[in-house]
């Protein structure tokens, strides 16, 4: 295991170049080899972070179905689906809420992956995060940290809220697609808008 472990100037060990590089196989070998699949680099990231920066989907599969936290954290913060959202890579995005990671997880400075969805203007990434429990506007209440520290909310979200990220013509179209959902009586879909 200790050669397997052995890591470079970054950080990172034969995983974590596997999973940059898309080598499925090699991950496969390695995890199998019992090489754990949430190994941080020295920043904090994982493969799975690594993978989804760029872009392979099958290594992305293989670190999800081998138990790879989808909402890991970086040092700064970022998770996995931080990293997806931001390089505006939707398949990557939709693998990684199907297997539970969080939109509203934020990176240290309040940024989540639904300001990067609002702020590139992809109404379907936009709309596959609202469907996993994603919001455009944070509710009152306590936020993550404040829950952490026992703190109550002190003040607004650090980045601001998604919203005010999203380009004027997806503003619209949301404002549209809650309308619609409101006539069909999908009240909870109007909540997670505004």
């Amino acid at each position: 295991m200790d050669e397997l472990c052995g890591r470079n100037q970054l950080g990172w060990c034969a995983l974590h170049s596997a999973a940059f590089r898309g080598d499925e196989v090699c991950v496969r070998l390695l995890l199998d080899a019992g090489m754990p699949p949430d190994w941080p680099t020295a920043d904090g990231c994982t493969a799975l972070h690594l993978a989804a920066a760029q872009g392979h989907k099958l290594t992305l599969e293989l670190l999800i179905a081998r138990g790879a936290g989808v909402n890991a954290a970086g040092a700064g913060g970022e998770t996995p689906l931080g990293v997806a959202a931001a390089r505006g890579d939707g398949v990557a995005a939709s693998k990684l809420l199907a297997a539970g990671a969080q939109p509203g997880c934020a990176d240290r400075s309040g940024w989540t992956p639904m300001h990067s969805a609002l702020w590139r203007g992809d109404r379907e990434l936009t709309r596959e995060m609202l469907r996993h429990g994603g919001a455009v506007q944070e509710l009152p209440g306590p936020t993550r940290d404040a829950a952490d520290t026992g703190r109550g909310r002190e003040s607004s979200v650090p980045a601001g809220e998604p919203i005010n990220y999203a380009p004027a013509h997806l503003k619209r179209a949301l404002v549209k697609e809650t309308a619609a959902d409101a006539a069909a009586g999908e009240a909870e879909a109007v909540m997670r808008f505004y």
